[in-house]
């Protein structure tokens, strides 16, 4: 892949960005009224028999999903990534539809073997007409990511350096399967159980009347042969601010190949 700000490449990113916004909506907003009405079922059931033994609840069991030896394994034997981050910020007055905007855009396709890669900055390229090339920027990897990948010995380090980087710094096996995400989108997304970086790098300095609810998640691609790695990060942070709520979220994505 090589980056260029050509119409191509805009018409892509736009379908990309709408498609991500998209799904991510999507989940929250059924994730919101499912979470609502088994609040609702619960109270009821509460009311309606008060002498009723409490209910057990399963207990979390911890990601089964993600193997790390298979995971290295898979993610070495590849020389090249392509990454894709995303933070965003909507807000919902309930007055009209959620305002959307795109705090950070970064692409890079990196070559670990040739220690090389072609990074931008699409994020000025975003408006409310639409998609304007012109706001493509190149910056450096490290300005983008946060850190050098010139020292890593694998793709299996970059991938623990670039996720770590990016604020998805808990164990990545003490994770819950989310169920109603793969409802949503069809993806196998392990939620994670222990608190990411990303959280607070999300709410920054914000001063908020109420913070609602936070979680961080990874997404497992497949290969041909069946074996599992994460590909995808996603974290959501959610507040009020004078009566207006807030939506906060990161999504980095990594597609690994060989050239």
């Amino acid at each position: 892949m090589k980056i260029e700000p050509d119409i191509v490449r805009a018409i892509v990113i736009c379908s990309t960005i709408t498609i991500i916004t998209a799904l991510i909506l999507r989940h929250l907003m059924e994730k919101d009224e499912k979470d609502r009405l088994k609040e609702e079922a619960g109270m009821s059931a509460y009311i309606g028999s008060e002498a009723d033994s409490a209910e057990t609840v399963p207990a979390v069991i911890a990601g089964n999903g993600y193997d790390k030896a298979e995971s290295d394994k898979t993610v070495s034997s590849n020389t090249c990534v392509q990454i894709e981050k995303i933070l965003s910020e909507w807000a919902d007055d309930k007055s009209a539809a959620p305002v959307i905007r795109y705090t950070s855009y970064y692409l890079s396709d990196v070559d670990l073997d040739e220690r090389t890669d072609v990074t931008a900055d699409y994020t000025q390229c975003i408006t409310e007409n639409g998609f304007d090339d012109k706001g493509v920027i190149k910056i450096s990897f490290d300005d983008a990511f946060g850190f050098s990948y010139h020292d890593c010995s694998d793709m299996a380090e970059f991938f623990e350096l670039l996720r770590r980087a990016s604020g998805f710094d808990a164990d990545l096996t003490d994770a819950a399967y989310d169920e109603d995400k793969h409802d949503d989108t069809g993806e196998d997304s392990y939620e994670f159980n222990e608190d990411c970086s990303i959280t607070d790098i999300l709410l920054g300095d914000m001063e908020y009347d109420e913070l609602i609810g936070s979680s961080c998640s990874y997404s497992l691609s497949e290969t041909e042969e069946g074996r599992r790695y994460p590909s995808i990060f996603t974290a959501v942070v959610k507040y009020t601010k004078d009566g207006v709520r807030y939506t906060r979220t990161a999504y980095v994505e990594m597609e690994f190949y060989k050239k």
